[in-house]
C-alpha cells in the first residue's frame, strides 16, 4: 500500500492508503521522474491537487487535479501523477536580480546561473515573488565564463541549457531540492547482464538513437572574432588548415556534415594587475605580450569583463603600449534603473568598477599568430570530440530485467554503469543506464542503457568507460581479463549446455571449461565439440597433477650383450584414464643417452615421430655395460595444450 499525505495547517496529515499493484517509478537522466498509478476502487478517493506521497524519504507531488472515469456506483478508476519536486521549478521563470526583467543577457560561471535559479525559486526577504523554499545547490564543477541570453525560460529549462551550454549534466539529491552538476550523472556497479536464465536478462532490444546518418567527414568552423584573414574561411570563421576531419572507423561511407564551435576563437585572457584613477577607469596587466594598437581592427577594440562587478560588460578603450595600461572609457549602464530624469548611470562608478584580480579579454582584434595557432589545435580538439561522437553508430538497449536476479542487490537507479554482453554479436561494453521503471509492487524493471543522450548527445568517454566495465569484470568470479578479452570460465563440459549455448571464441570474449580434470579454452567460435587432445576446437591452458608417463615392455627390462629385444609402449595417464591415444605417432619422441654424444644425435633423428619403441642390440651403443646403463626418454607432445609436454625415462 502507499500512503498519501496532505499539509493541514502545516502539520503532515495522512489522507488515505492506495493500493501499489498499479504503482510505477519512472526515472530518467535529466528528464521525467514520476510515480504513476492506476486504481480502481469502490469509493471515490479522497485525494487534491498538492497531496503527496514518499519514496527514498522525497516527496512526490499531485501537481494536478486527479485524473478519474466512474464507471458505476461503486467503480472509480483513477490514474495519479506524483512527480517529484524539480517539477515546481517549471513553474517559475527565470529572471535578472537587479532589473526583475525575464529577457536578459548575462555573463557567468555555472555556478553563478545555478545560484540566480535558486534565487529565483526560493521565496525570501529580498524575492517575495519566489514560489518554494528549501532549493540549494551542493556539488557544482567548476568551468569558465559564458555570456547567456535567458528569453523568458522557466527554471528547469534554465537548467537544461546549462547543461548543454557546458556539457554538463545536472540531477538532485537530498529531499530533491538540491542541484548537482557534473561532467556526467555515472555510478560504478557490478552488474554484467546477458538475456538468459541467471544472468539478469529476460529480453534485450536494441534500437537507434536517432534516425540520421553517421558522420564520417566533418568540416570544422570556430567563431568569426580576432581572426586574420588568411585563417579565416569565406564567411570569417576560424578554419582548420586541413578544412575537414574524417572518421570511418564505424562506416565506409562519406557523410559530411558542418559545426560551428562559435565560442573558440583567438583570444587572451588576463587579469587586472593595478588600478587607479576616478573609478578605476585605469588599469594594468603586464601579461599582455602584444601592442593592441597594432592588431586593432579600426575603432573596434573592446576590452570584455569576464569575473567582477563589471561581469558581461565591455567598453571601449584607449591603450599605452609602454607599461600595458588600459584606460576605460566612460559608457551608459544598460541594465540600471533610470533616474528622476530618465538618464542611467554611467560605469564604471563607485559601485561598478575594476578590481585588481578581475578576469577580462578583448574583442575587435586580429590576435598574433601564436594565439591563432592555440585556438586552432583547441579547435582541432573541439572537432575530434564531436566526430567521435558522431561517427559512431548511435544506439541505445532495453532491457527487460529479472527482478528475480536482482533480490537482495543493490537497487539499480539512472545514472548506474552495467556492462552489457551480446556474445553472439561479439559486444561486450559498459553502458550508462538513462532511464527505469520500476515497479513498487513486484520490483519488476524495464530499463533503457546508452553511452547517448536523446536530449543533448553527451557521449561517455570511451577510454574512461572501458575502464570502469574493466573493473566491473574484475570483481566477477569465474570472469577474468587479460590485454581487452575477458575469459569466462563456464564449469564442466556438458553436451547439453554445448547444445543450446555453443561455447563462444571472439576477439572480446572466450569461454573455458573443465574436461578430464584439466582446463580447456575454446578455440573455434560456437564450438559443441567436447575438448580433447585430438579436437582442434580446443587447447589444454590447465592440467592435472596427477598426469603422468608408464613404460611397458614386451620382454622386461633386464638383459645382456646380445640377447636385446624388446618393444617398449609409453602410456600416458591422467588420473586413471588412459588418453595415448589422443596422441598423435608424430607426437611422440625417443632420445638416447649412452655415453657417445655423436652416436646419440644420429639415434635421436631416426627415433622422432616414433612412439613404439622397438630395442634391440644396435640400439645399445659401443659402451653399454652393467657399469654403464643407458638411458631412454620418452617425450609426449599435447596437440591441443598449452601445457603440452610430458615425458619420463628409463635406463636399461
Amino acid at each position: 500500500m502507499v500512503k498519501v499525505y496532505r499539509k493541514i495547517s502545516g502539520a503532515e496529515t495522512e489522507i488515505c492508503e492506495i493500493s501499489a499493484k498499479q504503482a510505477v517509478h519512472k526515472t530518467a537522466i535529466m528528464a521525467a521522474n514520476e510515480i504513476q498509478i492506476s486504481i480502481t476502487v469502490d469509493v471515490m478517493l479522497p485525494v487534491l491537487e498538492g497531496d503527496y506521497i514518499k519514496l527514498n524519504g522525497v516527496n512526490y507531488t499531485l501537481n494536478r487535479d486527479a485524473e478519474y472515469t466512474i464507471e458505476s456506483d461503486v467503480k472509480y478508476s483513477y490514474d495519479l501523477v506524483f512527480e517529484h519536486p524539480f517539477y515546481v521549478l517549471l513553474n517559475k521563470l527565470v529572471e535578472n536580480r537587479i532589473s526583475g526583467l525575464t529577457s536578459f543577457t548575462l555573463t557567468g560561471r555555472l555556478i553563478d546561473f545555478v545560484k540566480l535559479i535558486i534565487w529565483c525559486v526560493n521565496k525570501t526577504v529580498d524575492n517575495p515573488a519566489g514560489i518554494d523554499d528549501g532549493w540549494s545547490y551542493g556539488y557544482i564543477e567548476d568551468t569558465g565564463y559564458k555570456n547567456l541570453t535567458f528569453s523568458d525560460i522557466n527554471c528547469y529549462d534554465a537548467l537544461k541549457m546549462l547543461a548543454e551550454e557546458f556539457s554538463m549534466e545536472f540531477y538532485f539529491v537530498s529531499d530533491g531540492k538540491r542541484i548537482n552538476f557534473v561532467e556526467h550523472i555515472e555510478s560504478t556497479t557490478g552488474y554484467i547482464f546477458e538475456q538468459g536464465a541467471g544472468k539478469g536478462l529476460y529480453k534485450l532490444t536494441q534500437q537507434n538513437v536517432d534516425k540520421d546518418d553517421t558522420v564520417t567527414r566533418l568540416y570544422v568552423r570556430g567563431g568569426n572574432q580576432n581572426v586574420p584573414n588568411e585563417y579565416a574561411d569565406e564567411e570569417g570563421y576560424l578554419k582548420l588548415p586541413e578544412n575537414y576531419l574524417e572518421d570511418f572507423s564505424d562506416s565506409a561511407k562519406v557523410v559530411e556534415r558542418k559545426k560551428k564551435f562559435e565560442g573558440e576563437f583567438p583570444h587572451f585572457e588576463g587579469s587586472v594587475a593595478t588600478v587607479s584613477g576616478e573609478n578605476n577607469k585605469i588599469l594594468t596587466c603586464p601579461q599582455i605580450d602584444f601592442d593592441i594598437t597594432a592588431i586593432a581592427v579600426g575603432e573596434n577594440a573592446r576590452i570584455n569583463f569576464l569575473t567582477g562587478d563589471l561581469t558581461g560588460k565591455s567598453f571601449e578603450f584607449s591603450w599605452q603600449n609602454s607599461n600595458k595600461q588600459v584606460t576605460l572609457i566612460e559608457q551608459e549602464d544598460e541594465i540600471a534603473l533610470a533616474g528622476a530624469d530618465g538618464t542611467k548611470p554611467t560605469i564604471p562608478n563607485s559601485s561598478k568598477k575594476a578590481k585588481v584580480g578581475d578576469e577580462f579579454n578583448f574583442t575587435g582584434v586580429l590576435m598574433p599568430e601564436s594565439y591563432v595557432t592555440a585556438s586552432i589545435t583547441r579547435l582541432r580538439n573541439k572537432g575530434n570530440k564531436y566526430l567521435n561522437l558522431f561517427s559512431k553508430k548511435r544506439v541505445k538497449f532495453t532491457l527487460d530485467v529479472d527482478h528475480r536476479y536482482m533480490r537482495g542487490k543493490p537497487e539499480l537507479i539512472v545514472g548506474d554503469l552495467v556492462v552489457i554482453s551480446i556474445p553472439q554479436r561479439n559486444f561486450y561494453k559498459i553502458i550508462r543506464i538513462t532511464k527505469l521503471e520500476k515497479s513498487l509492487h513486484t520490483g519488476e524493471l524495464s530499463a533503457t542503457v546508452s553511452n547517448y543522450l536523446e536530449e543533448n548527445w553527451e557521449k561517455y568517454n570511451e577510454y574512461k568507460s572501458n575502464l570502469v566495465r574493466d573493473y566491473i569484470i574484475s570483481q566477477q568470479e569465474n570472469v577474468t581479463l587479460e590485454n581487452g578479452v575477458m575469459y569466462r570460465d563456464r564449469g564442466p563440459w556438458d553436451a547439453d549446455t554445448a547444445s543450446i549455448k555453443p561455447y563462444i571464441r571472439t576477439v572480446k570474449m572466450v569461454d573455458d571449461v573443465w574436461n578430464f580434470g584439466c582446463r580447456w579454452r575454446c578455440m573455434v567460435n560456437k564450438t559443441t565439440e567436447e575438448p580433447s587432445w585430438k579436437s582442434d576446437h580446443w587447447q589444454m591452458i590447465e592440467g592435472r597433477s596427477d598426469t603422468r608417463m608408464e613404460f611397458d615392455s614386451s620382454a622386461g627390462y633386464a638383459f645382456v650383450r646380445g640377447s636385446v629385444e624388446t618393444d617398449i609402449t609409453p602410456v600416458v595417464f591422467i588420473g586413471n584414464t588412459n588418453v595415448s591415444a589422443d596422441i598423435v605417432e608424430e607426437q611422440w619422441n625417443w632420445t638416447r643417452e649412452s655415453g657417445n654424444p655423436t652416436a646419440d644425435a644420429i639415434w635421436n633423428v631416426e627415433h622422432s615421430g616414433v612412439r613404439v619403441l622397438q630395442l634391440r642390440n644396435e640400439d645399445m651403443g659401443v659402451n653399454w655395460s652393467r657399469e654403464n646403463p643407458v638411458r631412454f626418454q620418452c617425450e609426449a607432445i599435447y596437440p591441443a595444450s598449452s601445457i603440452n609436454t610430458i615425458s619420463n625415462y628409463i635406463e636399461i
